[in-house]
């Protein structure tokens, strides 16, 4: 004679809710967020829900439900992370806390700096200079010209240091072009 369980008379809606509880320490574990958490619980019944007819009766309903919420948690997590719509990968900065002009609202100005290295230079460099985005332009100045180090420019600028060594590099490819426009008259 075998034994019945509670969950032997509910059926498979039933016992999919019965585990919500459950579900939800998990969610919460692996999200850390209370709102996130609670969308994937959701999503997770949802998807139970609609496919309940291959559910395995004598399998774990738990840890069928637990495998969904998983791979449901590590989809949205890898999807996040290549997409990164919330921020420019350049500026590496949220674009709701951008200016029109691509600059951070707070970031320290380095006008100084830059009006200095015009009067050091002659034509050809200054109208490579003019030319060169603000966005490259301030950390290749602090290093070039002002002596700063990656890591005393990604503080000041508040970004991080690969950003700076990037932009540095990116400025440096682009000034070379324009000198090399300059002195053949061709674009490069």
């Amino acid at each position: 004679m075998t034994e019945h369980t509670p969950e032997d008379a509910l059926g498979t809606t039933d016992r999919i809710l019965v585990e919500r509880p459950f579900l939800r320490r998990l969610a919460l574990r692996l999200s850390r967020r209370d709102e996130d958490a609670d969308d994937l619980v959701q999503e997770t019944i949802l998807r139970a829900y609609k496919a309940r007819d291959r559910f395995e009766t004598g399998t774990s309903m738990r840890a069928w439900l637990a495998t969904i919420l998983r791979r449901l948690f590590l989809t949205a997590a890898y999807t996040s992370q290549r997409r990164r719509t919330g921020t420019d990968t350049d500026l590496g900065e949220p674009i709701d806390t951008l200016s029109e002009t691509g600059d951070t609202p707070d970031a320290p100005t380095t006008e100084a700096a830059y009006d200095r290295a015009l009067d050091r230079v002659d034509d050809r460099v200054r109208d490579a200079f003019v030319r060169l985005p603000e966005t490259y332009r301030d950390p290749f100045v602090l290093f070039a010209l002002d002596g700063l180090t990656y890591a005393e420019i990604a503080g000041r600028l508040r970004i991080p240091i690969g950003t700076v060594m990037s932009r540095i590099h990116r400025a440096r490819a682009r000034l070379k072009e324009s000198a090399l426009q300059k002195t053949t008259g061709e674009i490069v």
